[in-house]
């Protein structure tokens, strides 16, 4: 058959039939639906991958209307001629328009088990083309096993095309063993599914085909977010570069600093502080605190809002001051000194929160540092009863974390040491070097002054919980665990937004219920208008409960509104005038 011919359309097939086939050729529709270029796989078997080759070929079409093969050299078209037994190159003049050039591609293979069984697929690459010619030459050996088979397998048959294609389509809607099931039944025994393994894995590739950033690497991702640096809407703030450490990125929106600013640095939360592990290729330190604008609608209790977070691969000094000056600088020209950040005993992570934070309060969470004890004194070779006793007089309920002031400290810190003295005199040393400083100044007197009593980072731990569950329990590439977490961000403040209205899973809290709207007064008002409401509730500063702190700084009490005056004063104090009722006055 002469492929620069137009075929009989009615000869061609839309794919490869199954049965033996030696020495035969077959007319092959070539585009699909989606007018692109289709594969046509057989059932021959594996095909020599180190034995194909695709060359190509230009042909002009002459003014007699045969077809005339031509090369082309350093951007012009020759023809091949033989001059004095020599080939020789002749440049064509004018040169032909690209009209009347076709571009001839032909793929050749071998079949893997026997290299005389051969294949030629051949076509023709213009728009007008429509058809492939697929050639089997020679005798076919049978079937072989494929190389990677772990089962045993003796001879290996692949999946006509458009049973994979239908079996991608069933996925979306069905469960891996109702479409293997489905297939098995509606195709032969050879079409069919091989197995309920290859339905999963169907399933599982084509979920991989669908992530954006399958393929790239770490490299490839931090390229792709320098450039959300510079866009306004995006979480990305910040990328950090050192010589000798990997990039560091610092995330966060104004939503979140607006938050840090009157509701963590008013001291109507803690600013909690935790490291996790498991995300991506780095580290993620993630701050949280409580949402007290609005209440679960379940729980009635504030919801915890994930803040300012960090990606890094180092955990020194150093790498985290770089995180917390950068709020620190946010937040300079905000009062601190009832800013409280709670996190665990890491020394770097502590350094460098009191050093951008100078005049904000740190405590440690008690859960971690009686981990450490316990630990401590596992290590010490201590018997249990002893650890639980040490443990019971520092941790217990009149331990010392509960101290209520320095005297109290002191008695319950001079016992321990007695009882340490008696037990081991190894964890009396670190007792003594740590552990006392550590509760004196980072426990008991925090919560002394903030009216806690054993504070815990339960709260980093919920986001951490929250974190995981958006990387779905797997180490996710950076590019995606970034897009995951703005997505999440961006949905907590849209529901405190539906909280106006009484829609979604929160609802304003009693210091706010105050901005609470009909739904019918919300439709009329504009984009505009609901926009400036939604931010004078996100500004408002809840004043009925202002919290003063002593000039030590040891006691804080809610300041009295009415300062002492009558209701409908206006004068001041030693202005007002007090008049005496008379008795004629009463009658």
């Amino acid at each position: 058959m002469n492929i620069f011919e137009t075929p009989d359309v009615a000869k061609a097939l839309d794919n490869i039939p199954p049965g033996l086939k030696e020495n035969v050729f077959f007319l092959l529709h070539d585009k699909n639906k989606n007018d692109r270029q289709r594969s046509f796989p057989d059932d021959c078997g594996i095909w020599a991958s180190d034995s194909g080759a695709t060359p190509k070929s230009i042909f002009l079409k002459t003014n007699d209307g045969k077809y005339k093969l031509i090369f082309l050299r350093k951007g012009e078209y020759h023809f091949q001629k033989k001059v004095k037994g020599k080939m020789t190159y002749v440049k064509i003049s004018p040169q032909p328009s690209p009209s009347k050039l076709t571009t001839l591609q032909r793929y050749y293979t071998s079949l893997k088990k026997d290299k005389t069984y051969k294949k030629r697929v051949t076509r023709l690459l213009n728009d007008d083309s429509c058809f492939t010619i697929c050639e089997y030459i020679g005798k076919f050996p049978g079937l072989s096993s494929h190389g990677n088979t772990k089962i045993g397998e003796t001879e290996y048959l692949r999946i006509p095309t458009n049973v994979m294609e239908e079996m991608s389509t069933l996925l979306k809607q069905k469960t891996p063993l109702e479409v293997y099931n489905d297939l098995t039944i509606k195709h032969d025994e050879l079409s069919g599914p091989k197995n309920k393994q290859q339905v999963r894995d169907k399933k599982k590739n084509d979920k991989k085909k669908t992530k954006t950033h399958i393929g790239k690497n770490i490299a490839d991702h931090m390229a792709e977010i320098d450039n959300l640096v510079t866009q306004n809407d995006s979480i990305v703030k910040s990328v950090i570069r050192s010589q000798g450490k990997s990039p560091c990125l610092i995330l966060y929106n104004d939503e979140q600093i607006k938050d840090l600013k009157n509701i963590c640095c008013t001291g109507q939360s803690i600013l909690c502080v935790d490291k996790t592990f498991n995300l991506c290729d780095m580290h993620v330190t993630a701050t949280c605190y409580k949402q007290v604008s609005v209440v679960d609608e379940k729980t009635n209790e504030s919801p915890i809002f994930l803040g300012p977070m960090f990606i890094h691969d180092s955990s020194d000094f150093g790498t985290y001051a770089s995180f917390f000056n950068h709020l620190g600088t946010l937040l300079a020209n905000t009062d601190t000194s009832q800013l409280v950040i709670g996190s665990d005993e890491e020394v770097a992570l502590v350094n460098a929160i009191t050093h951008a934070f100078p005049n904000a309060q740190h405590i440690l969470c008690t859960r971690h540092i009686k981990q450490n004890v316990n630990q401590k004194l596992t290590d010490d070779a201590v018997d249990k009863t002893d650890r639980d006793r040490i443990i019971n007089l520092i941790f217990g309920v009149d331990g010392l974390v509960n101290a209520d002031d320095t005297i109290c400290f002191e008695e319950k810190s001079n016992m321990i040491e007695e009882t340490c003295d008696q037990i081991s005199s190894k964890f009396l040393n670190y007792y003594k070097k740590k552990v006392r400083n550590t509760i004196r100044t980072k426990v008991q007197q925090p919560q002394t002054i903030l009216k806690l009593e054993n504070w815990t980072n339960n709260n980093s731990e919920s986001i951490n919980h929250v974190l995981k569950h958006l990387a779905n329990w797997k180490s996710q590439p950076l590019m995606d665990l970034v897009n995951a977490i703005n997505t999440y961000v961006e949905a907590q403040f849209k529901d405190i937004r539906r909280a106006l209205v009484g829609v979604g899973q929160f609802r304003l809290s009693k210091n706010y219920q105050h901005f609470e709207v009909s739904k019918t007064v919300w439709v009329g008002k504009t984009d505009q208008e609901r926009l400036r409401y939604f931010n004078r509730c996100r500004n408002y500063n809840v004043k009925d409960k202002q919290i003063v702190t002593s000039t030590d700084g040891k006691t804080k009490i809610i300041a009295p509104r009415a300062h002492g005056k009558k209701i409908g004063q206006v004068k001041r104090k030693r202005n007002a005038k007090t008049t005496t009722v008379t008795k004629k006055q009463k009658l």
